[in-house]
């Protein structure tokens, strides 16, 4: 996860700021996914809209299905 701010460390645009303690993908997709249930069961009435890595989509879809929403 980053900003986009400029740091001596990290190079121009980003910096980190947090560090995952599994680099798997799969510990990042999960992170992801967690990010956007529970935006989703926050604003249960609400269009949301998300970027989403190709491997998590039907994970998405699933969460969706789950509760009762439309994807586009």
């Amino acid at each position: 996860m980053s900003l986009d701010n400029e740091s001596a460390n990290d190079g121009p645009g980003y910096r980190l700021i947090l560090s995952f303690p599994d680099q798997s993908p799969s510990f990042a997709f999960g992170f992801a996914a967690g990010q956007i249930w529970a935006e989703m069961k926050r604003n249960e009435q609400a269009e949301l809209a998300f970027d989403v890595a190709s491997e998590n989509r039907d994970v998405v879809y699933r969460m969706a299905e789950a509760l009762g929403w439309e994807v586009e």
